[in-house]
């Protein structure tokens, strides 16, 4: 009887197909069961979590052989493929450098081509991997850029606009999940890959900025809180008025640090409409979206 899998971050259909036993992700996204989800989500390696996913029954196959012969059989397996474009902070790609990949305890050693391409079969349940710029020609020699292969959300969510804005070098904000020593980007999954985040190497330099943002309410809710130390010890009952005005100035500072995060991810975006000659408002909709894909890939 099938079961239905609930997608967690960072899953894709490889990953799910490979915990199930399935060796190629075809047999679960062909599925007619899972037709509404293939026709919401188009791309199986970026799903987004919640997405729900049939799992049929394995079924037995039977091949007659002779008993007095070798019988080969050849198993079907789908690839994982990992795609980096590495660009610098112009756009210009970082051509033939030389890099290293690790993933899933495995190292390789790779050199991106003349558009900065790298490409490397991964195993399907790969989740995590860091790649090393080895070329001191460049500055960014010995960068580390940390993937997380498969958490790119689908590009009609924030998450995966501003994720996708962060690879290409628009810093749109750090994402809930983020780190300081994350990458920004959460490697995404491309059509039967996995497009690492940090296309544009720069991009995971500032994985951590922002989040200083409104660092100069400290100061207020400092003072504020000084003024009303002194109110309560010239009298109890002001520890009522004290515990409003500090509710208060919690909220200011949530407030102030979420226009922050919109201000950031609207400079993004306008940015990155201004240099592919769209229209400039600072709103992710429809052709925005579609030209986001387009330059990230998927």
């Amino acid at each position: 009887m099938a079961k239905i899998h609930v997608v967690k971050q960072g899953e894709h259909i490889s990953s799910i197909a490979s915990k199930y036993g399935f060796y190629d992700f075809n047999t679960l996204w062909n599925d007619p069961a899972n037709a509404d989800l293939k026709a919401l989500r188009k791309n199986p390696n970026v799903l987004y979590p919640g997405d729900q996913i049939s799992i049929r029954d394995k079924k037995i196959k039977e091949a007659p052989r002779p008993i007095d012969n070798s019988n080969p059989f050849k198993l079907k397996r789908s690839k994982l493929t990992l795609h980096l474009v590495l660009e610098n902070i112009y756009h210009q790609p970082i051509a033939n450098a030389q890099c290293q990949l690790q993933v899933d305890g495995s190292s390789f050693d790779l050199t991106s081509d003349g558009k900065g391409m790298i490409q490397q079969d991964i195993p399907m349940s790969a989740s995590q991997a860091v790649l090393r710029i080895k070329n001191p020609e460049t500055p960014w020699n010995d960068t580390l850029i940390n993937l997380n292969i498969g958490h790119m959300d689908p590009v009609d969510q924030l998450s995966g606009q501003i994720a996708r804005l962060n690879n290409l070098g628009y810093f749109a904000g750090p994402l809930p999940s983020d780190s300081e020593d994350t990458a920004t980007g959460h490697g995404d999954a491309g059509n039967n890959s996995a497009s690492g985040g940090g296309n544009n190497a720069g991009a995971d330099n500032n994985a951590s900025a922002g989040d200083n943002s409104g660092g100069g309410n400290d100061n207020a809710d400092d003072n504020s809180a000084g003024d009303n130390n002194n109110n309560n010890n010239n009298n109890n009952s002001g520890d009522d008025s004290a515990g409003a005005n500090n509710s208060d100035i919690g909220g200011d500072t949530q407030n102030n640090a979420e226009k922050e995060r919109q201000s950031l991810f609207q400079s993004a975006v306008e940015e990155f409409q201004c240099d592919y000659h769209l229209t400039v408002d600072g709103v992710c909709g429809p052709m925005t979206r579609a030209k986001l894909l387009e330059i990230h890939g998927c």
